[in-house]
Protein backbone atom coordinates (compact mmCIF):
# COMPACT_ATOMS: atom_id res chain seq x y z
CA UNK A 1 0.00 0.00 0.00
CA UNK A 2 3.13 2.46 0.40
CA UNK A 3 1.72 5.87 1.46
CA UNK A 4 -1.91 4.99 1.03
CA UNK A 5 -4.47 4.55 3.67
CA UNK A 6 -6.96 1.52 3.25
CA UNK A 7 -9.26 -0.11 6.10
CA UNK A 8 -9.43 -3.55 3.59
CA UNK A 9 -8.03 -4.99 6.92
CA UNK A 10 -11.25 -4.55 8.50
CA UNK A 11 -12.96 -7.07 5.70
CA UNK A 12 -10.44 -10.31 6.81
CA UNK A 13 -12.41 -11.45 10.31
CA UNK A 14 -16.05 -10.78 9.12
CA UNK A 15 -15.04 -12.92 5.80
CA UNK A 16 -13.21 -15.80 8.10
CA UNK A 17 -16.22 -15.90 10.08
CA UNK A 18 -17.72 -16.97 6.86
CA UNK A 19 -15.32 -19.56 6.23
CA UNK A 20 -13.44 -17.42 3.80
CA UNK A 21 -9.50 -17.11 3.46
CA UNK A 22 -8.35 -14.08 2.75
CA UNK A 23 -4.90 -12.74 0.83
CA UNK A 24 -3.94 -9.28 -0.35
CA UNK A 25 -2.33 -9.77 -3.76
CA UNK A 26 -1.43 -6.54 -5.16
CA UNK A 27 -2.81 -6.04 -9.14
CA UNK A 28 1.32 -5.16 -9.71
CA UNK A 29 2.02 -8.85 -8.81
CA UNK A 30 3.08 -10.15 -11.91
CA UNK A 31 3.51 -13.72 -10.44
CA UNK A 32 0.02 -13.95 -9.11
CA UNK A 33 -1.53 -16.89 -10.39
CA UNK A 34 -5.18 -16.48 -10.45
CA UNK A 35 -6.21 -19.48 -10.84
CA UNK A 36 -5.45 -20.40 -7.22
CA UNK A 37 -8.25 -18.52 -6.22
CA UNK A 38 -11.80 -18.79 -5.83
CA UNK A 39 -12.65 -15.21 -5.86
CA UNK A 40 -10.64 -11.97 -6.40
CA UNK A 41 -12.45 -8.30 -5.36
CA UNK A 42 -10.86 -4.99 -6.33
CA UNK A 43 -10.08 -3.46 -2.90
CA UNK A 44 -7.88 -0.50 -2.69
CA UNK A 45 -6.09 -0.13 -6.05
CA UNK A 46 -5.17 3.31 -5.53
CA UNK A 47 -1.88 3.43 -7.68
CA UNK A 48 -3.94 2.51 -10.79
CA UNK A 49 -4.00 5.78 -12.48
CA UNK A 50 -0.23 5.94 -12.70
CA UNK A 51 -0.98 2.87 -15.10
CA UNK A 52 -4.67 1.94 -16.03
CA UNK A 53 -3.55 0.12 -19.38
CA UNK A 54 -1.37 -2.04 -17.02
CA UNK A 55 -4.10 -2.22 -14.34
CA UNK A 56 -6.88 -3.60 -17.38
CA UNK A 57 -4.78 -5.95 -18.71
CA UNK A 58 -4.40 -7.36 -15.21
CA UNK A 59 -7.84 -7.43 -14.62
CA UNK A 60 -8.62 -8.85 -18.21
CA UNK A 61 -6.25 -11.94 -16.82
CA UNK A 62 -8.37 -12.42 -14.10
CA UNK A 63 -11.66 -12.38 -15.94
CA UNK A 64 -9.94 -14.85 -17.94
CA UNK A 65 -9.12 -17.06 -15.34
CA UNK A 66 -11.12 -19.56 -13.24
CA UNK A 67 -11.19 -16.86 -10.42
CA UNK A 68 -14.63 -14.87 -10.17
CA UNK A 69 -13.77 -11.24 -10.69
CA UNK A 70 -16.30 -9.63 -8.22
CA UNK A 71 -15.99 -6.52 -9.54
CA UNK A 72 -17.59 -6.75 -12.73
CA UNK A 73 -14.59 -5.52 -15.37
CA UNK A 74 -17.63 -3.76 -17.58
CA UNK A 75 -18.27 -1.54 -14.82
CA UNK A 76 -14.68 -0.80 -13.67
CA UNK A 77 -13.82 -0.05 -17.52
CA UNK A 78 -16.52 2.71 -17.37
CA UNK A 79 -15.57 3.84 -13.83
CA UNK A 80 -11.79 3.97 -14.45
CA UNK A 81 -11.66 7.39 -15.94
CA UNK A 82 -13.64 9.36 -13.34
CA UNK A 83 -15.74 11.07 -16.28
CA UNK A 84 -18.40 8.64 -15.58
CA UNK A 85 -19.18 10.90 -12.90
CA UNK A 86 -20.88 13.34 -15.21
CA UNK A 87 -23.37 10.28 -16.96
CA UNK A 88 -24.11 10.07 -13.43
CA UNK A 89 -25.18 13.70 -13.27
CA UNK A 90 -26.82 13.66 -16.49
CA UNK A 91 -29.40 10.99 -14.90
CA UNK A 92 -30.24 12.94 -12.44
CA UNK A 93 -27.92 11.25 -9.77
CA UNK A 94 -25.41 13.48 -7.41
CA UNK A 95 -22.70 14.14 -7.10
CA UNK A 96 -19.73 16.06 -5.58
CA UNK A 97 -19.21 19.70 -6.63
CA UNK A 98 -17.22 18.81 -9.46
CA UNK A 99 -15.11 20.91 -12.46
CA UNK A 100 -13.78 19.22 -15.47
CA UNK A 101 -10.43 20.30 -16.68
CA UNK A 102 -8.75 18.44 -19.84
CA UNK A 103 -4.98 19.40 -18.86
CA UNK A 104 -5.27 21.09 -15.52
CA UNK A 105 -2.39 23.96 -14.50
CA UNK A 106 -2.09 25.83 -10.90
CA UNK A 107 -4.19 28.67 -11.73
CA UNK A 108 -7.02 25.83 -12.06
CA UNK A 109 -6.82 24.77 -9.11
CA UNK A 110 -6.52 28.10 -7.35
CA UNK A 111 -9.73 28.92 -8.97
CA UNK A 112 -11.18 25.60 -8.14
CA UNK A 113 -10.62 26.03 -4.40
CA UNK A 114 -12.06 29.72 -4.28
CA UNK A 115 -15.36 28.32 -6.53
CA UNK A 116 -15.97 25.82 -4.38
CA UNK A 117 -15.56 28.38 -1.12
CA UNK A 118 -11.78 27.43 0.16
CA UNK A 119 -10.58 24.51 2.39
CA UNK A 120 -9.57 21.84 0.32
CA UNK A 121 -10.27 19.79 -3.01
CA UNK A 122 -9.93 16.60 -4.79
CA UNK A 123 -8.19 15.69 -7.47
CA UNK A 124 -9.02 12.64 -9.94
CA UNK A 125 -6.74 11.77 -12.50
Amino acid sequence: MADFVSDADLAIEPMSELGWDVDFVSWRDRSASWDEFDAVYLCTPWDYPEEPAAFLEVLECIDRSSALLVNSLDLVRWNLDKTYLREIEARGGGIVPSRWYTAPGAADFAESIRAFGGGRIVVKP
